[in-house]
């Protein structure tokens, strides 16, 4: 679908990858927290 754009299309996956990181960052650090 999106092959004529490479560009946008690898924006888009690195844009989702991103919020996973700051999702699973956000549960480690509250995780830790509750540990203690």
């Amino acid at each position: 679908m999106a092959a004529h754009k490479p560009v946008e299309w690898v924006q888009a996956v690195i844009s989702r990858f991103d919020e996973q990181v700051r999702i699973t960052h956000r549960i480690r650090h509250c995780a830790s927290a509750l540990s203690l």
